[in-house]
């Protein structure tokens, strides 16, 4: 993870041992994205889930101590295999999908309205959260690869 010092982003970028179309399903399936949306313990209830400029996306997430965290906003692009470009109350983020040989690098740019929002957030434990996300999207890649 990155966080320039004058502007008010953050970059994560991780690369997955799976090929992009596999990894784009995984992160755009609503029934896979129930399996690994959220930190480590949580269960999620994907609600809405309309992939298109437009749609809107709508997933409740609970954590193991039973706190539940409503996630929503608005796909503004989606160009399949490559990007999403999504706004939530958070602030608008870019996910990217390249090849990188067999593997597929996934980059996730979140833009915030403001430095102090953006370092409120990371306060809040959200960076942390997208990475535990993202090990459980690992996993679950691994799982779905495995699989005859």
């Amino acid at each position: 993870m990155t966080q320039p010092a004058d502007d008010p982003v953050i970059v994560i970028r991780r690369r997955f041992d799976a090929p992009r179309d596999l990894v784009y399903r995984i992160w755009t399936d609503p029934v896979y994205v129930a399996q690994w949306w959220g930190v480590d313990g949580a269960t999620s209830t994907v609600h809405e889930f309309d992939l298109r400029p437009g749609g809107r996306w709508r997933i409740d997430m609970r954590t193991a101590s039973g706190d539940v965290y409503a996630n929503s906003g608005v796909y503004d692009e989606v160009s399949e295999n490559e990007r999403i470009v999504y706004t939530d109350d958070a602030g608008v983020f870019t996910v990217t999908f390249a090849s990188a040989g067999g593997a597929t690098d996934v980059t996730i740019h979140a833009r915030f309205p403001s430095i102090t929002i953006r370092d409120r957030i990371l306060q809040s434990g959200m960076a942390d959260g997208i990475g535990e996300g993202l090990d459980r999207l690992a996993n679950l890649l691994q799982q779905i690869r495995r699989t005859p």
